[in-house]
């Protein structure tokens, strides 16, 4: 009997407490689901998503936080507001900045040196329009002059090209030594090609004796990257062979200029 009442004692308490249970509200489970879908909205998870983002929004990341009574997003709407385009933003003073709640120096300084980068990017971008380089196998040249190399040891340079045949990525050397087809392996130059998405590659290396004249192995090297090139849709659009341009002018070699290999 007193088995059976205790089961019954327990029974009863465990169903007190289920019954006692915090639930959350539909109101509570509600706005829960709102944050959540409100914050997948918020300019920095947008971003991350690779989604497109307006002028106040990019601007509100770059704020990083609001103040009391005015959210990070109302702060760069005001402000975008007022200068219309990111662009008349970057002829705005510290002081000017300053006059928008929760913008302090530092934050203003930070959005001015942010909005400076973009315009010298622009900047360089419209230098690089002007001048293609595959019809400007100069400008290839000076790059790899401006290069800090050794003075007697032949580097091999990658440059990644886009459909307009501008650099779409940065001039990278793949390797250091003496040049010979053994030593430029494919894999190493068109892997550069890959990293930045390239249309097609211009590839460059320097002569330690200053003079830019091909050799034999030069040519080999060309042939070998001609043909993987055309294997894998990114075509090698010419080789730059660099000298000292005070004892050889003009200081360089193009290969595809003087037709001595078939690139096409």
């Amino acid at each position: 009997m007193e088995k059976h009442l205790y089961q019954s004692e327990s029974k009863s308490g465990e169903t007190l407490r289920e019954a006692t249970k915090i639930v959350p509200s539909r109101a509570a489970r509600s706005k829960k689901l709102d944050q959540e879908m409100a914050k997948k909205d918020m300019p920095r998870e947008r971003l991350r998503a690779g989604g497109h983002l307006a002028d106040h929004e990019l601007l509100a990341i770059i704020i990083g936080k609001g103040v009391k009574g005015s959210n990070v997003i109302d702060v760069a709407k005001a402000i975008i507001k007022d200068f219309e385009t990111l662009s008349n933003l970057t002829k705005a003073s510290i002081e000017e900045l300053k006059k928008y709640d929760g913008i302090g120096e530092v934050k203003a300084i930070e959005i001015l040196a942010v909005l400076e980068i973009a315009k010298r990017v622009r900047e360089n971008q419209r230098d690089s329009d002007a001048r293609s380089l595959l019809t400007h196998p100069e400008v290839v040249a000076a790059k790899v002059q401006d290069y800090k190399m050794s003075e007697d040891t032949e580097s091999f340079f990658v440059l990644p090209i886009d459909k307009k045949c501008r650099l779409c990525g940065p001039m990278t050397e793949v390797t250091r030594g003496i040049l010979d087809s053994s030593l430029v392996h494919p894999r190493e130059v068109f892997r550069v090609a890959l990293r930045w998405s390239a249309a097609s590659i211009i590839v460059a290396h320097n002569h330690p004796s200053g003079d830019p004249t091909p050799s034999r192995e030069d040519l080999e090297v060309t042939r070998k990257l001609v043909e993987a090139g055309r294997i894998i849709s990114i075509p090698l659009t010419d080789h730059v062979i660099v000298g000292d341009e005070q004892l050889f002018p003009p200081g360089f070699y193009s290969v595809r200029r003087n037709g001595v290999v078939a690139f096409d």
